[in-house]
């Protein structure tokens, strides 16, 4: 936003976590399931930088592995060439292929210690 970037501030099927969106102007939000090719053009976005949910807060029913590669399949379509994609999860789902598969190459790959038991996983990946 400070460079004056368009930014979609998040996609959720759940209006309730899009709520502190609704009242900035440089910031759009787009209420639906981030898997049923929300309406974002293909080949339309630049970067995307997500910590998706890990089913604590979650309300799908989709199991994670189908949930994150399903995401890693949505990314790749949305993204432009030579775009980003920064993806954090939990240590315990491996996604890496899932965004391999789909077409990504890995930038670079880390950890990050969050608090007590939880480490989450950090991958950026580039559309080629």
């Amino acid at each position: 936003m400070l460079i004056g970037a368009h930014v979609i501030g998040g996609v959720d099927i759940n209006p309730k976590y899009l709520g502190f969106l609704s009242n900035n102007v440089y910031v759009d939000s787009v209420n639906s399931d981030s898997l049923l090719s929300p309406p974002i053009r293909s080949g339309s976005i630049h970067s995307i930088a997500t910590d998706p949910p890990y089913n604590r807060l979650s309300i799908s029913d989709v199991d994670l592995d189908s949930l994150y590669r399903g995401f890693a399949e949505e990314a790749f379509r949305v993204l432009r060439s030579n775009g980003y994609v920064a993806f954090s999860h939990p240590t315990y789902v491996n996604s890496l292929d899932w965004f391999l598969n789909a077409g990504f190459e890995l930038v670079i790959s880390g950890l990050q210690y969050v608090h007590g038991g939880l480490t989450r996983l950090i991958y950026v990946f580039k559309k080629p």
